[in-house]
């Protein structure tokens, strides 16, 4: 099973991350389960960690599971990433070719 290492005793499935949300410095996981984690390190460190083939860079502040993406949705020109929890993440313009890809 493949883990992300958040800590030497913290270790999460890839499978529970929903999606990742940065805020400045930090990054919260969202999990399958409705939980959220917090961590002191920025997406930037955290997606080249992670597979490229199980996660997607939508815009500066999120990265999404590919397993949970249900599709993209247009609003008016702005395009959001529709997951499976229900939440909407705006895509940025330079990442949507390569996130319509997934889709």
């Amino acid at each position: 099973m493949n883990l992300l290492t958040l800590t030497p005793r913290v270790q999460v499935p890839l499978m529970d991350i929903v999606y990742f949300e940065s805020s400045r410095n930090y990054t919260f996981i969202h999990l399958k389960n409705g939980k959220k984690i917090l961590l002191s390190k920025t997406l930037g460190w955290i997606v080249p960690e992670l597979p490229q083939a199980t996660f997607v860079r939508v815009s500066r502040c999120h990265a999404v599971n590919l397993h949970y993406l249900d599709g993209i949705e247009n609003k008016d020109e702005q395009y959001f990433a529709l997951v499976s929890d229900g939440s909407q993440l705006q895509i940025s313009r330079r990442r949507l070719k390569q996130v319509s890809d997934y889709c």
